[in-house]
């Protein structure tokens, strides 16, 4: 996963984010190979949906690598009923849950041959996707 990835999370300020970035998303990046993004892409999927192996290292660094762990698109996605979310001690808020719509366009072909039928039920039903922040994989990059 050569070159720069984007990666938003709420945090309490741009070293918290940093930090975050370095201890959770570089040694996911760093670990990337073809058959670790080929196990990840096939969980994703599931059985109703094959994986699309496109430019397979490329779109895994983007999507499944940095892409998914975005919390956030602008600011004000952390901005959860007009307070800053609960952060955890190392003051990256804590977030367990994909968003749906992240979700969705992944598994109904970002990623997956998946139909929008099988993303709703993938996603929804059996990934218990968030329908709004706080969730991770706020945005699907796929340059």
């Amino acid at each position: 996963c050569a070159g720069s990835r984007s990666v938003r999370v709420c945090a309490s300020d741009q070293v918290w984010a940093q930090r975050y970035a370095e201890a959770s998303v570089l040694p996911r990046l760093t670990n990337v190979t073809t058959a670790s993004c080929e196990a990840e892409g096939q969980a994703l999927c599931g059985a109703g949906a094959g994986y699309t192996a496109g430019a397979l290292v490329g779109r895994c660094c983007s999507v499944l690598g940095s892409g998914d762990d975005s919390q956030c698109s602008v600011d004000s996605d952390c901005e959860f009923s007009g307070a800053p979310p609960a952060l955890q001690a190392q003051g990256v808020a804590e977030v367990s849950q994909q968003c749906c719509g992240n979700c969705r366009a992944a598994v109904g072909g970002g990623v997956c041959s998946g139909t929008p039928a099988y993303a709703q039920q993938r996603c929804v039903e059996e990934r218990q996707c968030a329908p709004s922040p706080p969730c991770f994989g706020y945005t699907l990059t796929t340059a």
